[in-house]
């Protein structure tokens, strides 16, 4: 998948923004066509899935669905696209919680003017949960916030569905393995 996405974006030229929207879009369709959701938490890192993450909310958000997101990682290390996807959705009025804010319960104020703690953000059944933490960059065992990510995401299976965007955060794209634990999705979205 990497040397596609390389080829795509070095050699025929379409700017990895094209191909987020692109795939967002597509995303955004099969949401709302198979599962169709009224509530949705995204949790997404500072990658370019995170990225996904983000453009799918902004989509999900227009046809009127309730989005939460949650932001885990250091925001110093996101790419130049999930800048760029935060921004959009910041502009539009959709805040993004920190998953430190959550764990210490601080509340924000999301695009809908609902003032929430981060800690309800977490015992709230959700119709859909996406996982757009990490993509098909992990080769090493998840730890710290990501690994506490991973486990919220897996202990809300038997509530909620859990989508992916391109790969389980924790499955190894290049081999297959497990990477200590991975998000046990429900499906996934290969783009």
């Amino acid at each position: 998948m990497k040397e596609i996405e390389k080829y795509t974006i070095d050699e025929l030229g379409i700017p990895s923004m094209v191909l987020i929207e692109r795939a967002s879009m597509a995303a955004t369709k099969i949401i709302m066509e198979k599962i169709k959701p009224e509530s949705v938490l995204v949790i997404s890192g500072p990658g370019n899935n995170g990225a996904d993450g983000y453009a799918i909310s902004r989509m999900l958000i227009e046809k009127g669905v309730a989005v939460y997101n949650i932001f885990v990682g250091n925001k110093d290390k996101c790419t130049t696209e999930n800048k760029a996807e935060t921004g959009i959705l910041n502009a539009m009025g959709h805040n993004i919680i920190s998953f430190d804010d959550v764990k210490n319960n601080n509340k924000t104020e999301f695009g809908n003017g609902l003032l929430i703690g981060g800690g309800i953000l977490l015992k709230r059944k959700y119709d859909l949960i996406i996982d757009g933490l990490l993509g098909i960059g992990i080769n090493r065992n998840l730890e710290g916030e990501i690994l506490e990510a991973v486990e919220f995401i897996n202990s809300k299976k038997d509530k909620s569905f859990i989508l992916s965007l391109d790969i389980p955060t924790g499955l190894n794209a290049d081999n297959g393995m497990v990477c200590g634990t991975c998000v046990n999705a429900d499906a996934t979205i290969t783009f």
